[in-house]
Parts: structure tokens; sequence; C-alpha cells
């Protein structure tokens, strides 16, 4: 969990890099009381940001489906997250986190406010991966919350009010001593975990639920295109049951800030981290430019 005392000392905040105590903004900011910030969570290996421009693109699509435009360019975004790596010291690491979010400013409590401005800031601090932790492969629960509809909220965007339904997963499951949740859709179909897709390995095929009512996650193309291409998998995107995923021989979880990880239980159920999820992640972790730990 982020925390100031494990975060760096200075923030980049509308093009500025600050220290991170001079970035005090006015309780009445819209995107704080109505939740239409948008956001990316990035991760630098050795001061090289993963999928940096895929992340960026994102978030300015993200803005562009809430109703609003980011007054920056791809380059301009890609210049200060090396930037904000650099003047915090922390090219020489593997386990930094970058989070950029961009929000409506200015004082205005009506819901509509299409011409107020829009702030961007870059935090970029050292935020231990799972592997980094040496910890064991996740224990995960079912919780009671759904993915709604699509037609009910932008799933497209990558936006903070979105993530009210996550958090209510995590503590959902918390309570019952899980390290995250399983989450189903509208339909009674799997959908993802509250912050990271979900996949699972049965008779040497890949599935991945279909990204129709959740994001589709960047780590999660990624994944997709190392199965296919490099280790020869067939893979499925389409719908997953309950009793799908307790049927499956191996279960991962993908994200910028998971990386690719092993569960090794869903409320009861147990699986192994077998050598498909062993060689996906080795080779995602190859990729991103790791330390890999063996």
């Amino acid at each position: 969990m982020f925390t100031y005392q494990n975060s760096s000392r200075y923030i980049w905040v509308d093009g500025k890099i600050i220290s991170l105590e001079q970035a005090n903004f006015h309780v009445m900011n819209h995107s704080l009381h109505y939740g239409n910030a948008v956001f990316e969570g990035e991760r630098s290996y050795y001061g090289n940001v993963f999928a940096m421009e895929d992340h960026h693109k994102r978030l300015l699509r993200s803005a562009e489906i809430l109703g609003y435009h980011i007054p920056y360019t791809i380059e301009e975004l890609n210049k200060a997250a090396k930037d904000i790596i650099y003047v915090n010291d922390l090219t020489d690491y593997d386990d930094v986190y970058l989070r950029l979010i961009a929000w409506k400013g200015g004082i205005s409590l009506g819901i509509s406010a299409p011409s107020l401005p829009i702030h961007l800031s870059f935090i970029a601090m050292r935020w231990p991966t799972y592997r980094h932790q040496k910890r064991n492969p996740l224990r995960l629960g079912w919780t009671k919350w759904v993915r709604p509809p699509p037609n009910s909220f932008p799933h497209e965007a990558k936006a903070a009010g979105q993530y009210i339904i996550s958090s209510l997963c995590r503590e959902d499951v918390f309570k019952e001593g899980y390290d995250d949740a399983v989450m189903m859709d509208y339909r009674g179909y799997v959908a993802e975990c509250p912050g990271a897709n979900i996949f699972m390995i049965k008779n040497k095929v890949l599935y991945t639920p279909i990204a129709d009512c959740f994001l589709n996650g960047i780590t999660r193309q990624t994944v997709l295109k190392i199965a296919s291409e490099n280790i020869g998998l067939e893979c499925k995107e389409t719908v997953i049951t309950k009793e799908d995923i307790e049927s499956a021989d191996e279960i991962f979880v993908t994200g910028s800030a998971v990386e690719v990880f092993p569960v090794q239980e869903i409320s009861g159920k147990m699986f192994s981290c077998g050598k498909i999820s062993k060689d996906i992640i080795y080779s995602y972790l190859k990729l991103v430019g790791a330390n890999i730990i063996e």
C-alpha cells in the first residue's frame, strides 16, 4: 500500500516538478466529488517504463470517453514519466511504480462542469512487486460484488469512480483472510479481480474472460501475445463460469502493479503453479527487463 513514508520526494504537477508537500489542491475540486479523474499505473524497470506509450494513449482516451481533453501530448507525457523517475533517483531499481492521474479542478459542485481546468500529476515511488516480497501464490476469495453491464458505466475508461466496486470487493474478502477477490459480471460469468485480469489454464489451453464489461488490461494484452507467439499456446477469450475456474489446472492474474502472478487458492479450491504459468511469468519478466529471481 502506498504511504508517504515509502513515496519519493518529488512529484510532477502540471508541467513542473515540485516537492510532494507542495502538491496541495482545494477540497472543492470537481473530480474529488464526482470520481471522474482518470489515471494509469505503470512499472519502471531500471529506468524504462514498460508499454509507456500504450498507457499514455489510454489515459488520453479515458479522458476523451469521459468528455474532457488532457492538454498534453503523448511525447510530453513520456518525457514527464522519465523526468520524475530521474529526479527521484529511481533508475537503478526494477520495483518502481508510477501513478499518473488527470482530474477536473476548479471550485464547483455542479455535476456537469465542462469548462473547468484540467490538472495532471505523476508520482514515482518504489513499490515492491509480489516477487520482491517473495510471496506465496495468491489466495483469492469470491465476492458478492459484480461488474455492472457496459451500458451503465464507461468500462473502457480507467476512471477513479469505477474503483468503488474494486475497493468494496477487497474489503469483502480481506475479512476472510484472502489476498484478493474474484468478481463475477452482471450475467453471472467470471469477470476479473478488483485490480487485475484473471487467466486459467486447462488441458494446455489458456483462457481468459472477454473484456466486454471491464478494462482490457495492457498486461492482459501482453500476456495473450506472449502465450500465443512465444510459447505457442492456444488462447481463448471466452465466457468462463465459476465451475470452469474451479476445474482449471492453473490460475494466474495480470496487471501493471501485480505483473503476472500465480494463484494457489480460490475460496478453498486449490491450484498448482505449473510449468505453463511459470513459462509465461518468466517470459513476461524477461520482456519488461526485470531482475528475474530464480
